[in-house]
C-alpha cells in the first residue's frame, strides 16, 4: 500500500505540473489562431500538447524529485531547460501546432516559452527552499527538545 500511495502523490503531482504546460501551450496555440483569424484550437492539437506535456512533466519529476534532496541543480535544471525546449519546439514543428509563422512570430513564441520556463523553475526552487527552511525549523525543535 505504502508504494501504491507514493505512486499516487507522484502522479497527482507530476499531472498538476502537466496541466499548467499544457494549458500554457494552448493558450499561445489561441493566441496564434486569433492571430491568423481563427477562432478555435483543434483539438488533435490540443491532445499532442497535452502528450507532449505529459513526457515534460514526467521527466521534470524525475530531475526534480519531490521530497528528496536535489543535490548540485545546475545540471538538471540545464537539461530541464534543453528538454522543454526540444520537446515544446520540436512538437511545434513535427505537429505543426503554428503553420507558417513568421520569424517575428517565431522568436516571440520562444522568448515567451523561456520566460513561462523560468517562472516554473522559479516555483520549483522556491517551493524546494521552503521545504528545506520547514524541514531544517523541524530539525531545530527536535535538538531543543
Amino acid at each position: 500500500m505504502k508504494a501504491f500511495n507514493k505512486a499516487y502523490l507522484w502522479a497527482a503531482d507530476m499531472k498538476y505540473h502537466m496541466a499548467i504546460y499544457t494549458v500554457a501551450a494552448v493558450f499561445v496555440k489561441s493566441i496564434f489562431n486569433l492571430i491568423v483569424g481563427k477562432s478555435f484550437v483543434e483539438t488533435l492539437s490540443m491532445f499532442q500538447m497535452l502528450l507532449v506535456s505529459l513526457v515534460f512533466a514526467c521527466a521534470e519529476s524525475i530531475l526534480f524529485p519531490q521530497g528528496k534532496e536535489w543535490g548540485v541543480t545546475g545540471w538538471r535544471v540545464a537539461v530541464w531547460a534543453v528538454l522543454a525546449n526540444v520537446l515544446y519546439i520540436g512538437g511545434a514543428i513535427v505537429f505543426g501546432w503554428f503553420p507558417g509563422i513568421s520569424t517575428l512570430y517565431g522568436i516571440l513564441f520562444i522568448a515567451i516559452m523561456e520566460c513561462g520556463l523560468f517562472a516554473m523553475w522559479y516555483v520549483l526552487w522556491l517551493k524546494n527552499k521552503h521545504d528545506d527552511q520547514r524541514l531544517n525549523c523541524k530539525l531545530k525543535k527536535l535538538q531543543n527538545n
